[in-house]
């Protein structure tokens, strides 16, 4: 038995996310987690293990209607296969 919890991200808030722990080597080793959808999806199916929890994670592009980080980074983001991130 898990709880069920549905999560809504700003695309450019995942897109940051993803940045933030893309270098890592378990998140590089791991094919699933190759985006930002990706990875964000993997974290909430794997809560199950040791929150007992399923996340299903769902994105918007509505800053207010998600979870929003306030950032830098390039408000041009359209998907979240690619982040178009060029850093500073």
């Amino acid at each position: 038995m898990a709880q069920e919890v549905n999560l809504t991200v700003e695309a450019n808030t995942a897109c940051q996310l993803y940045a933030s722990c893309s270098r890592v080597p378990f998140v590089t080793s791991v094919s699933a987690m190759s985006s930002p959808s990706g990875f964000l999806a993997f974290q909430g199916h794997n809560a199950i293990d040791n929150a007992i929890q399923y996340i299903n994670v769902f994105f918007t592009y509505d800053k207010t209607k998600g979870i929003y980080f306030g950032n830098d980074m390039d408000e041009k983001s359209t998907e979240l296969t690619s982040c178009n991130y060029t850093g500073s």
